[in-house]
């Protein structure tokens, strides 16, 4: 098995616009997401720890989970970006981003071609949840996805590693984020005490279980807002029990946004 190449993934939503922001942005979701750019047009710096690292026409980036996201631009010029918004199990975790220019691959080159097609041939501006999707060029788009996932975790040396016991763990709350789920029931599936659990969990994940728990349950929840879903369909969907506690963790999330009641 090999440990830089084996994870899986969840694509939140993915597209290609021009972004929403003018010459500073910041990510609109702070939990937990990361994110695949091809510069389409424009220019923008990703700031870390007072250093401007460029993001340039032409590039393809991954942005890993643990950085904070800023982006500033100098010009008042929009970019426009193929995009993708997603999760990976073991997550992506490191000190930079990942970048370089796709001429400079022909098979990440080729891929993104695919993909701009296929996004051109579906004529929306954004995709949520395309693995839900029974369209089949959305089926072929996560395959391309995982296709180019994996060229460039090789290419770029990230490195996949989780504890065996942490993936099923993670496997499991992916598949039941919608019930109530709780430290003690997680660590007795792993026969683990829940302390040793717990902090098994954050080495490996960057979070407690249940801020991963929470950081599912809300990503959905906007992105399925986004959709115009909101009321006891949206609870139903989420795993949240009222829509105070929704609306609460939503205007946190994004202060801009709130559920209607």
């Amino acid at each position: 098995e090999d440990a830089m190449s084996y994870f899986s993934f969840n694509i939140f939503d993915c597209g290609v616009q021009y972004n929403d922001a003018d010459r500073f942005w910041i990510c609109k979701y702070k939990y937990n997401r990361q994110r695949l750019y091809y510069v389409l047009e424009g220019e923008a710096y990703f700031f870390r720890n007072g250093i401007e690292y460029p993001v340039r026409t032409g590039g393809v980036y991954i942005f890993p989970s643990n950085l904070e996201f800023i982006m500033k631009q100098y010009t008042s010029e929009k970019m426009k970006l193929l995009y993708f918004d997603f999760s990976t199990v073991p997550p992506i975790i490191s000190d930079v981003i990942f970048g370089m220019m796709a001429e400079d691959d022909n098979i990440t080159l080729g891929i993104l071609r695919a993909m701009r097609q296929i996004f051109d041939d579906i004529s929306v501006k954004c995709l949520y949840f395309p693995q839900m999707s029974s369209n089949p060029r959305c089926r072929v788009l996560c395959m391309l996805f995982d296709a180019l996932l994996t060229h460039l975790s090789e290419r770029f040396g990230i490195n996949y590693r989780l504890d065996p016991v942490i993936r099923k763990s993670v496997e499991y709350i992916n598949e039941n984020f919608t019930d109530d789920i709780h430290v003690s029931e997680l660590s007795n599936m792993a026969h683990l005490c829940p302390d040793h659990f717990t902090r098994l969990f954050k080495a490996n994940m960057d979070v407690t279980p249940y801020q991963y728990l929470m950081r599912l349950r809300l990503s959905r929840a906007i992105a399925l807002k986004d959709q115009g879903i909101g009321g006891e369909e949206l609870l139903k969907l989420t795993g949240f029990r009222n829509l105070d506690s929704l609306s609460k963790a939503i205007r946190r999330e994004r202060p801009e946004h709130d559920i209607e009641k």
